[in-house]
């Protein structure tokens, strides 16, 4: 009940917020806890009389950070051979400004595994590629690539579908290093470095009884992920990566590091690193130790029956907040093709999520189900790893309102012609409770009810790749086709070449607006989205 009481209380702030600010701190003026009930008020005073964590416990080690690269700066940073065209005064200066700047050139035994990102179809050959360890490093990477014109990308996980971080002739600001993750006294937020990954984020907030919201894959930068939309099983509860976004600091095109202003957190909270380059950013986390989580599949012989059945659950009872929502079409070795749910429930009572569950393992005759208590960070553990390491990959994602008759009869078709590669899938990410609902300090687009039908066409092998991107984008093509698709379109998930205007509705003129004004030159002119 009490959880249930911080739902609507959170949501009837927000209304104040956005309608009349100066009562809402008029009232909190007056009596800040005035609609606390008695137990609310007993939990704050139990934390307040709590034991405060030692800043060793607040602090991430190196167990929960990415490995750092080896450098040598004879064999890594000195150009051999007749392939590199980086003209050496341009390397001088940038050494000069930043010394002790890890850089690797295309003649070091380290650029290759340190170009290589998940989109193995990648072609492009960066000009340098830098892995900056604080702030001032990076504040000297941008200065430079200003000052000379040279191409800039940011790499947070290198997770992108079109391998957007990798561009011909660019210097990559890999931040893989700058990863740090310090947790709030209260444990109410935490503060990061731009290169946090999910599951070192996840492993961390763990030994604390916390969580924040990730997306579905355990590798993916949360960054990036986060600044763009930000889909994943506790969107419901918690809401979407932006509205996780409590602060950043940012180096901005004129090479300075300096806190993001109210304006400018609107613009990352949906366009991401367009203003600047995020080094740090401050976000909600959230105390959860036990969760219900699994995977319930079902023989797509009765896909029919479970979509529509979802559905008409969906319509008649609505989508709990706790419920994760993430379902699709899958091949699991050794199973065949299912209809998989990600069945998650994502708060402090489970019993109300048991009787959920119980209502989707009503709709068929489950082939496996793994649903039981545990944390989020054991549910991650086995859901975020099932892909590959890498591939070569097409991806449609278009928004759709619901599973309808005519979606469900497109899913059931390419679900039969699906290809043998366990890598390929159809995956639906339904967007829900909190992520659903408006936020004034955010630009990200689409604030309703709705579903990414994410179709991911990818194999291991470069020699399947035309079978399995040819399935995806014919899958993809009759969903809009018929009239599926809503307007806009998942940024995360779109490809370099696709325009985005229609991603952000009446807010694309003054997102245009806010890139003028912050990055006047386009030194960020290959961020992630393109609003040039």
């Amino acid at each position: 009940m009490i959880s249930q009481l911080r739902v609507l209380l959170t949501r009837l702030l927000a209304w104040l917020i956005n309608t009349s600010p100066t009562l809402v701190k008029e009232i909190q003026h007056q009596n800040p806890k005035a609609d606390e009930t008695e137990e609310e008020k007993e939990e704050e005073k139990q934390e307040d009389n709590a034991p405060s964590p030692s800043p060793s416990q607040l602090k991430a080690d190196d167990s929960f950070r990415n490995p750092k690269w080896s450098h040598d700066s004879l064999l890594d940073t000195t150009i051999l051979g007749t392939n590199d065209t980086l003209p050496d005064p341009t390397l001088s200066s940038l050494l000069a400004a930043s010394p002790a700047l890890k850089i690797y050139t295309r003649s070091s035994p380290s650029f290759g595994p340190l170009r290589t990102v998940y989109q193995l179809d990648t072609a492009a050959q960066p000009l340098l590629i830098t892995r900056p360890v604080d702030k001032t490093q990076v504040a000297a990477i941008v200065t430079h690539a200003a000052r000379e014109k040279t191409p800039l990308t940011v790499r947070s996980g290198g997770h992108d579908g079109s391998g957007r971080s990798c561009v011909q002739d660019a210097i990559v600001i890999d931040m893989r290093e700058l990863d740090h993750i310090h947790l709030d006294s209260r444990k109410k937020s935490a503060k990061m470095g731009g290169g946090v990954t999910a599951v070192n984020l996840t492993r961390f907030l763990d030994t604390h009884g916390l969580v924040a919201a990730v997306g579905e894959c355990n590798t993916v930068g949360w960054a990036n992920w986060a600044m763009c939309g930000g889909y994943g099983v506790l969107n419901g509860s918690f809401g979407l990566g932006v509205d996780q976004i409590v602060g950043a600091q940012v180096v901005n095109a004129s090479g300075c590091v300096v806190d993001a202003d109210e304006e400018t957190l609107w613009g990352i909270r949906g366009a991401g690193g367009n203003f600047g380059v995020v080094v740090e950013l401050e976000i909600k986390v959230h105390f959860l130790p036990r969760m219900l989580a699994g995977m319930i599949a079902f023989s797509i012989s009765e896909a029919r029956g479970v979509l529509s059945g979802y559905q008409g659950l969906l319509d008649e009872a609505g989508v709990p907040d706790a419920w994760g929502g993430g379902l699709g079409v899958f091949r699991v070795p050794g199973v065949g093709v299912v209809v998989l749910m990600l069945a998650t429930w994502a708060e402090e009572s489970l019993e109300r999520g048991w009787e959920w569950m119980a209502k989707i393992r009503g709709l068929g005759s489950a082939v496996f189900d793994t649903v039981s208590e545990t944390s989020f960070k054991e549910f991650m553990e086995h859901s975020g790893s099932l892909g590959p390491p890498g591939s070569f990959q097409w991806v449609e994602a278009p928004y759709v309102e619901k599973l309808s008759t005519e979606m469900i009869d497109i899913i059931i078709k390419y679900a039969a012609k699906m290809p043998d590669d366990p890598a390929c899938m159809i995956n639906l990410h339904t967007c829900h409770g909190v992520a659903a609902q408006p936020n004034k300090g955010a630009s990200f687009g689409k604030r309703c009810q709705h579903m990414i039908a994410e179709v991911i066409g990818a194999t291991v092998n470069e020699s399947s790749k035309d079978e399995v991107y040819t399935w995806c984008a014919e899958m993809g093509a009759e969903i809009r086709r018929k009239g599926l698709a809503m307007e806009g379109g998942y940024i995360n998930l779109m490809r370099a070449e696709d325009t985005v205007d229609d991603c952000f509705g009446n807010d694309w003129e003054q997102l245009k607006a806010l890139k003028r004004k912050l990055d006047p030159e386009n030194v960020f002119a290959f961020a992630v989205p393109s609003l040039v």
